[in-house]
């Protein structure tokens, strides 16, 4: 689940809210735990995209980047095409799942925090998206007329169940792949041999 597919909209304007510097230490909690189960996440797809590239962590760093989660499926999706592997491209649905963990871990990373003056409740202002206008073929920018997103316990604790169920499911998916290269997570994680350095330098873990 998305938090901004679960709530409704509400025109940052059309509410008195002040912006908001300290947060109570449960959402501290909630935002963190998303933030490192995300991060887990996105590392062990980094991992199976150097995997089906062939190549150890310091290339794969230096050579991939570090592409959003919904493009590194496109990329492990892509790779598993090229090499012909039998064990399949990562569905849509778990495609989906990764953007939607993606989506809520920037919004609560990178989100502002307000606080509504006539009931006290704390909202995320995003900025970003559009809003959907009737008979226009694009919607209008939100970044000059921001809105507030709703946030509690319940989203934090459904976010946090379905990043841990994806990250099951790619490795599972990551088991697999191994196993039809004739690979394993050591070998894919050695860093490379500071002989096979031309400039001399050890290389970086």
């Amino acid at each position: 689940m998305r938090i901004a597919n679960k709530t409704k909209w509400t025109v940052h304007g059309q509410i008195h809210a002040r912006l908001e510097t300290a947060l109570p230490p449960s959402l501290y909690r909630d935002i963190g735990r998303i933030t490192f189960k995300f991060s887990a996440l996105e590392y062990q797809l980094n991992q199976l995209v150097y995997a089906l590239a062939g190549v150890d962590r310091e290339i794969g760093r230096l050579a991939i980047r570090s592409p959003r989660a919904e493009e590194l499926i496109e990329l492990i999706n892509d790779l598993v095409d090229a090499r012909g592997m039998n064990v399949g491209r990562i569905d849509s649905q778990l495609k989906t799942e990764v953007g939607d963990a993606q989506a809520n871990r920037d919004l609560l990373a990178h989100g502002v925090w307000v606080k509504s003056a006539e009931t006290g409740e704390l909202r995320i202002v995003t900025m970003r998206g559009k809003f959907p206008v009737p008979g226009a073929v694009r919607g209008r920018s939100r970044s000059h007329n921001p809105v507030t997103v709703d946030f509690n316990s319940s989203h934090a604790a459904a976010i946090t169940a379905s990043i841990e169920q994806s990250t099951q499911k790619i490795d599972l998916y990551f088991r697999s792949v191994l196993s039809e290269l004739g690979a394993s997570p050591e070998t894919l994680r050695k860093p490379l041999d500071p002989k096979d350095r031309k400039d001399g330098r050890k290389s970086k873990t």
